[in-house]
């Protein structure tokens, strides 16, 4: 999973539009490694902006998914770059605790290494830059049809988001912090390199893949 580089809209020729009336489009997308399946979570920022609740939701939304999809699902394993307020903070390892408490699941979230975090999702999205060079965006639903036409087979699914979508998952206190160390020079969670969720509400924790 990961976040596409901010989209505009109007996304036009006439350069004048581009500073008169410019709005930021986001594009969370999930890559399922097992089924193919690709799902854009797309809002614009009237409807919500980049904190760790707005992703928490979609994440959670997308495991319910596979669960729903697929009852048997005992284990999933999240991957992601390491970026703090997106995948790598309490309020996320929260929501997701809570997933795997009420879903009894068990789920672990790994962290690529920094400069080693090219993934399947990155070709989604290079997919869709390059459906967007013959297209014009006026508005911000433009994109949906821009995401479902990248790709022929099996289209990309979109879920257009908007505030009444999201929950506030930092009112979640399982954990008051996912730090592995507390005091100086001990580990940070910028050293976290894989979490694991536990249905009994546990976390364990490694910093360094071979443990």
């Amino acid at each position: 999973m990961d976040v596409q580089a901010v989209k505009l809209a109007p996304f036009i020729r006439a350069s004048s539009m581009y500073y008169k009336t410019k709005l930021c489009v986001h594009n969370f997308t999930v890559f399922n490694q097992t089924t193919a399946d690709v799902c854009c979570y797309l809002w614009d920022e009237i409807n919500g902006g980049l904190e760790a609740s707005i992703f928490a939701t979609m994440m959670v939304d997308y495991l319910d998914n596979v669960i729903q999809s697929k009852p048997t699902v005992s284990n999933i394993s999240i991957y992601s770059d390491g970026c703090g307020y997106q995948n790598r903070n309490t309020t996320v390892s929260n929501a997701i605790l809570k997933f795997a408490i009420d879903q009894q699941v068990t789920i672990t979230q790994n962290y690529l290494e920094k400069g080693h975090t090219q993934m399947e999702v990155d070709s989604v999205h290079h997919t869709i830059e390059m459906k967007l060079k013959k297209r014009e965006i006026y508005l911000p639903t433009d994109y949906i049809n821009v995401c479902k036409d990248a790709r022929i087979k099996n289209p990309y699914r979109v879920k257009y988001l908007n505030f009444s979508c999201f929950s506030d998952y930092s009112l979640l206190k399982y954990y008051a912090s996912i730090r592995p160390g507390y005091k100086k020079g001990y580990p940070t969670v910028t050293d976290i390199r894989c979490l694991k969720y536990n249905p009994d509400a546990t976390i364990q924790y490694k910093i360094n893949y071979d443990e």
